[in-house]
């Protein structure tokens, strides 16, 4: 399942992402300056470690909250749902779960004697370490001079690995399995509520919240809690989000010569032209022609 990406704040949207790829594992540095919601599936027989690199970072990676010293461990083939602040900067480190994970058995028998089937957080005592290596790999001659990584050396990947290992062998604490039982019971009901939506907008039909409630059999008071205490926003604004979001990509995919901004609006069921323009640009910082010309 392709990562769904949502722009949840408003400003025109700033992402980059720089990477070294090798066959042993690939290194994610991302950036953003608009909070967003990312959901999808991870692919089978990979895993991700990650952490946010700010202070009082404010994210949530599935049922767990971020906090200065989280290191994230997402398995391969499971839910990825994170709810990313403006102006966050990630670093993630994609390898083989099996190759990580018998290096650590060995290593540290008693902690991983484990299978992973959903998110951990391993709570680091202390997490310079990981970000020294992070400092190391940024600055590399692959970054530098854009060089072909595994043709300059075949042994990079294995290196990351191993140094991944011993630094979280070093600063180890403790694996946090469970998250939050209330976000984890929103984690459901948003999630559930997101795809009931998605599907009707398939259907070219533009759910309201008695829609949603109805279909998933809740109380409009649930659904409220769980947008809010997942997302820190209403299902009614949400749609919206997503509406706007899906509006843009058609609008950055149209073909300018047989498609316009009018029939756009009107299948993302904008009825108002003049206040979905408003609200585009308010949204994207450019008008909804502007991006059309694109």
């Amino acid at each position: 399942m392709p990562l769904q990406i949502t722009q949840l704040s408003a400003g025109s949207y700033e992402g980059r992402v720089r990477i070294i790829d090798h066959q042993d594992v690939s290194v994610f540095f991302e950036s953003q300056n608009c909070t967003v919601h990312k959901r999808g599936v991870t692919s089978q027989g990979l895993c991700t470690l990650s952490f946010f690199r700010e202070q009082n970072a404010q994210h949530r990676f599935s049922t767990h909250n971020s906090e200065d010293h989280s290191l994230f461990f997402l398995p391969g083939g499971t839910d990825c749902d994170l709810h990313v602040r403006e102006n966050a900067s990630t670093v993630y480190f994609l390898l083989s779960q099996d190759a990580l994970l018998d290096r650590l058995r060995v290593m540290q028998p008693a902690q991983w004697d484990i299978d992973p089937a959903d998110v951990l957080v391993l709570n680091m005592l202390d997490r310079r370490p990981l970000h020294a290596l992070a400092d190391l790999l940024h600055s590399s001659r692959a970054f530098v001079h854009n060089q072909d990584v595994e043709q300059q050396n075949p042994q990079f990947g294995k290196v990351i690995v191993d140094q991944l290992v011993m630094t979280m062998k070093t600063v180890a604490g403790e694996w946090q399995q469970s998250g939050s039982i209330k976000l984890g019971r929103a984690r459901v009901v948003v999630n559930r509520a997101i795809d009931f939506i998605l599907e009707e907008f398939r259907q070219h039909r533009c759910p309201t919240v008695v829609d949603v409630c109805l279909a998933l059999q809740i109380s409009q008071r649930t659904l409220e809690y769980s947008f809010q205490a997942l997302l820190q926003t209403t299902p009614v604004a949400y749609v919206r989000y997503l509406r706007l979001n899906q509006a843009r990509r058609q609008l950055l995919n149209a073909c300018k010569e047989r498609d316009s901004v009018t029939a756009i609006a009107m299948h993302w069921h904008f009825l108002h032209l003049g206040k979905f323009a408003k609200d585009y640009y308010q949204m994207f910082g450019e008008s909804p022609s502007a991006t059309l010309r694109k």
